[in-house]
């Protein structure tokens, strides 16, 4: 069964914006037809899950709160499996059993064997947190051929901000397939541009990449990752440790984007390379991409209107005595007094000014603020 493949997928990092539903993809990934939160970066991680339970741990940043974390399953179904005609959708995340979302597949991949990819949106359970996380993953049919699971968490850091886009789906590549089986589609990221050079976060989960028992080369299934910007194009070869376990591998890249550059377009690819080792037969099943952009991090700046005094300044002067016509008797001053005894402010500038007069009575004198 043949499935006819997209053009390659090109989509704008719109930060928390949805898509339409269905936009995964099968044989090619799609922008999820779920929202995807703002943030200031990706962390990645994933385990393999022949043998299960599988645990995989995921660096956060410990200043940093957590957005989204989705997790991602990849794994192969035959008919009369124990799920039965379709792939297996459940799984338990430490302990918490959860039904995932189809968001590529089922698309045949060798022999009886169909490839699937399913999405679970776990940011309510509060599993992830700041710091290092580990999760525990199982519950996935055993007679079925089960790649693994990986997570794309999107965080945000005080003080930072990133054009976060994510694509998921379900795309085969083996160089010795049939069209379109053999290579998988291009994906492009859509994002401001910038006056100066900056570095991208990109992550990227990838199942079936090396061999799930010891053979000749139990870790060496030769492929690559090319990365497009600013017109020029790098080369990673053999991106991947396997450091996940069989199948199901991550990586988290940092990619220069030049000055100027508004695209990253991201491709797997499997081919022959010097060793003459058999290529990968591999599943890309989802990229995350994070480009820095400090005028999210900076809000504009709200300047305040000045306050208005609703009532005027209260203001002490030094004391100063009018002339004798603007004195005003005052009566039961102390006969000792024979000094300044003190000021009283007024609204509208003025003083009043008790001084003695005399031995036996003081004068209260209105001076000019």
């Amino acid at each position: 069964m043949k499935y006819a493949r997209t053009a390659a997928a090109a989509f704008a990092l719109l930060v928390g914006a949805a898509v339409p539903a269905g936009a995964e993809g099968t044989e090619t990934l799609g922008p999820p037809s779920i929202a995807i939160a703002q943030g200031s970066g990706v962390a990645v991680a994933g385990t393999g899950m022949f043998t299960q339970p599988g645990t995989m741990t995921v660096d956060v940043p410990a200043d940093a709160t957590v957005e989204q974390v989705l997790l991602y399953v990849e794994a192969g179904h035959r008919d009369g499996d124990t799920s039965g005609a379709a792939p297996d959708a459940t799984i338990t995340v430490n302990g918490i059993a959860l039904t995932g979302t189809l968001v590529g597949g089922p698309t045949p991949f060798y022999g009886d064997v169909q490839t699937a990819t399913m999405r679970h949106d776990i940011t309510a359970l509060g599993l992830v947190t700041p710091g290092r996380t580990t999760l525990t993953v199982d519950g996935l049919d055993t007679d079925e051929v089960t790649d693994g699971a990986g997570v794309v968490v999107i965080y945000r850091q005080p003080g930072k901000a990133a054009e976060i886009g994510v694509v998921d789906g379900n795309d085969i590549a083996f160089v010795n397939f049939e069209p379109t089986l053999d290579t998988t589609v291009p994906q492009t990221f859509r994002f401001a541009a910038d006056d100066t050079d900056r570095t991208a976060t990109l992550g990227l989960l990838v199942g079936s990449l090396n061999d799930p028992v010891p053979q000749a080369n139990p870790t060496h299934r030769p492929a690559a990752l090319l990365v497009t910007t600013g017109g020029t194009t790098t080369r990673f070869d053999d991106p991947f440790a396997d450091t996940e376990g069989p199948e199901l591998d991550t990586r988290l890249l940092e990619v220069a984007v030049p000055a100027g550059a508004d695209t990253l377009t991201v491709q797997m690819v499997s081919e022959w390379d010097d060793s003459g080792d058999l290529p990968a037969s591999l599943v890309w099943v989802a990229a995350a991409l994070a480009v820095p952009n400090e005028a999210r991090a900076l809000p504009a700046q709200v300047t305040a209107p000045p306050t208005v005094p609703t009532t005027a300044p209260t203001t002490t002067v030094a004391p100063a005595v009018l002339p004798a016509n603007a004195e005003l008797p005052f009566t039961g001053g102390d006969p000792m007094l024979t000094m300044l005894i003190g000021t009283v402010a007024l609204t509208g500038g003025a003083v009043l000014v008790l001084t003695a007069r005399g031995a036996a009575a003081a004068a209260v004198t209105l001076c000019e603020a």
